[in-house]
């Protein structure tokens, strides 16, 4: 029996099974059933189909809605493993995988974040870490070599060794793991809490031996 609070949807066209965890709070209605209710409805679109399945809260398969699910289950847990944020992957893997044959997938949302393991096999959110040297990138790798934790895990690690590196590494870019470093902008004032410390470390790294705009020595 099916929880009401459970998200339902139609299953793809192109999956035989679709596999989720168990304990995540999305099914699937099989093909074979949708079918035959195609068949006994005489309704020839799943538009059509869904409407009378509204009553049900079946909804048509969304990629997005999916993911975040997923995403949103495994950042529930209290203490997640790296073993669960393997699994984790695996699954998101095989959804953007299965979306890309189709068209590009959809951005996830800025305040989604994805857990992700990092070449020193801690966990944080993939939004905040980097591309290294196993993607090719060795720059970024030398600018966080101090902290290590910044730098993603190999393909291997994920076990994506079989998956095209292509493919891998759009994956990775769509969970948000970036090329190169992130900047932001910060307004400083007067109030400002850096305000004092930008005013010093400009102080001390200013030149005085060169001339202003005015070729006037400070």
């Amino acid at each position: 029996m099916i929880p009401w609070d459970t998200n339902i949807f139609i299953q793809p066209d192109d999956e035989k099974e679709f596999k989720l965890p168990k304990s995540l709070n999305v099914r699937f209605v099989n093909s074979d059933l949708v079918n035959y209710l195609l068949a006994n409805f005489k309704k020839q679109t799943l538009i059509l189909l869904l409407e009378k399945l509204e009553l049900f809260q079946v909804k048509k398969y969304s990629f997005i809605e999916i993911v975040e699910t997923v995403i949103h289950h495994y950042n529930g847990k209290e203490k997640l493993t790296v073993s669960e944020v393997k699994e984790m992957h695996t699954f998101l893997f095989r959804l953007y995988k299965r979306e890309s044959k189709e068209k590009i997938a959809g951005p996830l949302a800025q305040q989604i974040a994805t857990l992700s393991i990092s070449s020193n096999g801690k966990i944080r959110n993939a939004r905040e870490m980097y591309f290294g040297k196993n993607y090719g990138n060795e720059l970024t790798e030398r600018l966080y070599s101090f902290d290590k934790s910044k730098i993603l895990a190999s393909q291997q690690v994920y076990g994506f060794e079989n998956e095209k590196s292509e493919l891998v590494n759009k994956y990775f870019q769509w969970i948000g793991i970036a090329l190169l470093p992130r900047y932001s902008r910060v307004d400083l004032s007067t109030t400002s809490d850096g305000y004092n410390d930008y005013k010093e470390y400009v102080l001390r790294n200013y030149d005085y031996r060169k001339p202003n705009d005015y070729n006037e020595y400070y």
